[in-house]
């Protein structure tokens, strides 16, 4: 990665129970980091970054931006905002507004925010990202809850289950010196009870749990990543739902006609959508709906989850954590943010 004079740049519940309050904290709506994944893009062109040529991305531009001066990052980000006036610029700055004062901790931060950051991550790894939801065996999730009483958390014995399956079928396919699996991360979640039905207000017990994130994984290598999460389902069987089913972090997912049994996979030859039309609804939205039921629900079999989410390696937390540096130095720097409009914003003659 090289970067280039700023000027010069082109301008990215549970039964009767009462419901208690996450201590993770829900993001308001307007989400205040709209605007990160054309701030991110934008700091990816103004430094010729090319994805998939290094793992660590946006903590090489973290790197870069920490030798400017103040007047180089308040030029780097007015060219962000240098666009069209109309949807874009509102969307780009009416969530600033409000934005509250972000630390660079991960563990400090709402839930939404904390998924959406490590989305970004991904995204910046190359490949395509995939959405997944991963039923588990109920033998393997009543073990797993036993030996959490014995020191190894909740969550850390189903990461090594899935790590290590998925380390087996990428060595059976590509050799054990080349089974470095892709990144990913993941949230456990305990279905909350029917509201309608025969089973409405039935508490459900540990088969509930199960996990929903995303992963690196194109095409080609979707059937061994599903392989390799079948594995890590460990025998999982219903009637009504898979061990594993893939999609993609879009908005127009419906429009493929894709009925809610289907997977990715059942579509091979799919044209995998571009990174610049993923959006944020899977991460900040359906992953994080029912957070507060779920850490209910631990408390009440008795299980110490260590936390209810889990990455593939350091590489994601640092990668996230320099997406969180990144919104910051924005948020910071945007006085277009607060300043009227026509006055000393670059708007003034649009």
């Amino acid at each position: 990665m090289t970067s280039a004079p700023l000027a010069s740049q082109p301008v990215a519940k549970i039964g009767n129970q009462p419901r208690q309050q996450s201590r993770y904290k829900r993001v308001p709506s307007p989400h205040y980091c709209w605007p990160l994944k054309d701030w991110l893009l934008h700091l990816e062109k103004s430094f010729s970054v090319n994805r998939g040529s290094t793992s660590k991305p946006y903590q090489d531009i973290v790197s870069l931006v920490k030798g400017f001066t103040d007047s180089e990052v308040q030029l780097l980000v007015n060219e962000l905002f240098e666009k069209p006036i109309g949807a874009v610029r509102r969307n780009l700055l009416s969530p600033l507004k409000d934005c509250p004062k972000l630390g660079a901790d991960l563990s400090k931060i709402p839930a939404s925010l904390r998924l959406l950051l490590y989305q970004h991550a991904l995204s910046g790894q190359g490949g395509n990202l995939c959405t997944f939801t991963l039923n588990i065996n109920e033998t393997f999730l009543r073990s797993a809850a036993e030996r959490s009483c014995g020191g190894d958390s909740f969550t850390s014995i189903l990461n090594d289950k899935i790590k290590r399956e998925l380390k087996m079928v990428f060595s059976d396919k590509f050799g054990p010196g080349n089974c470095a699996i892709p990144h990913y991360w993941w949230i456990l979640e305990h279905a909350v009870p029917d509201i309608k039905g025969a089973n409405k207000g039935v508490q459900k017990g540990i088969k509930a749990f199960h996990i929903h994130g995303e992963i690196v994984a194109d095409n080609e290598l979707l059937p061994t990543v599903k392989a390799g999460l079948k594995g890590a389902s460990a025998g999982y069987s219903s009637q009504g739902n898979r061990a594993v089913k893939f999609g993609e972090p879009l908005t127009y997912v419906g429009k493929r006609n894709w009925a809610s049994t289907k997977c990715l996979t059942d579509y091979p030859d799919v044209v995998r959508a571009d990174r610049g039309k993923y959006c944020s609804h899977w991460p900040e939205s359906y992953c994080v709906k029912d957070i507060a039921h779920t850490e209910v629900a631990a408390a009440r079999l008795g299980i110490d989850t260590g936390g209810l989410w889990k990455v593939s390696s350091p590489v994601v937390t640092r990668e996230a954590t320099a997406c969180l540096r990144l919104l910051n130095l924005l948020v910071r720097h945007s006085s277009l943010a607060t300043a009227p409009y026509g006055t000393s914003t670059g708007f003034a003659n649009q």
